[in-house]
């Protein structure tokens, strides 16, 4: 999942990622494909934001919200 702006995520991301903004995370806007990857056992949730820093904040925030599947990719999508 991409967490970066949607003006971001046009410019150029990776294939098959889905957009979701950071800011939806603390809101608890949730979108249908998330709800169905929290907490399978067999499926992660992988997700990068533009640096490392900012994305630690928001898996860091998911889990706190009960995401026990999420994965940080290191070091940002950049």
């Amino acid at each position: 999942m991409d967490l970066r702006d949607p003006d971001e995520y046009e410019l150029w991301r990776i294939k098959e990622a889905l957009n979701y903004p950071a800011a939806n995370i603390g809101r608890d806007k949730i979108i249908p494909e998330l709800y169905r990857y929290k907490n399978k056992t067999n499926k992660m949730i992988i997700i990068y934001m533009g640096d490392e820093r900012k994305g630690s904040a928001a898996a860091n925030l998911m889990a706190e919200k009960g995401y026990e599947n999420v994965y940080l990719l290191s070091g940002g999508v950049e």
